[in-house]
């Protein structure tokens, strides 16, 4: 067994690089994604708030005008 490893430890070199380059390259894309969404989360957190503020508001005219027996002609 030994002398199989000798005789073959250049491409059995080469394999193993090739696994650890292989497992390296799909840890680094998911971590990636996952960096990506992360990042982006409290911007998408600002923005429903924004969005929420707005619509509370429009309702709030709304109510305070009596506004929801109207309707919009175009």
């Amino acid at each position: 067994m030994i002398d199989y490893i000798k005789e073959n430890i250049n491409w059995l070199k080469d394999l193993f690089t090739l696994i650890f380059a292989g497992t390296g390259t799909v840890v680094a894309i998911l971590t990636y994604r996952r960096a990506r969404a992360t990042i982006l989360q409290p911007i998408r957190t600002e923005v429903i708030k924004k969005q929420s503020e707005i619509l509370t508001k429009l309702l709030q005219v709304i109510r305070e005008n009596n506004l929801s027996g109207i309707a919009i002609k175009n």
